[in-house]
């Protein structure tokens, strides 16, 4: 199994958390499991 983190935005708020842990099959594939990238908005 693997552990992902937080939620998706299909979830509901209780998951949308970085203290969410889930578990799931390493061979299970979803277009919802990955990673995230982010970068601050520019400032006008």
């Amino acid at each position: 199994q693997r552990v992902f983190r937080g939620g998706s935005f299909q979830d509901t708020i209780e998951y949308c958390v970085t203290t969410f842990r889930g578990y799931e099959s390493i061979k299970r594939t979803s277009p919802i499991l990955g990673f995230r990238c982010a970068k601050d908005a520019p400032q006008n």
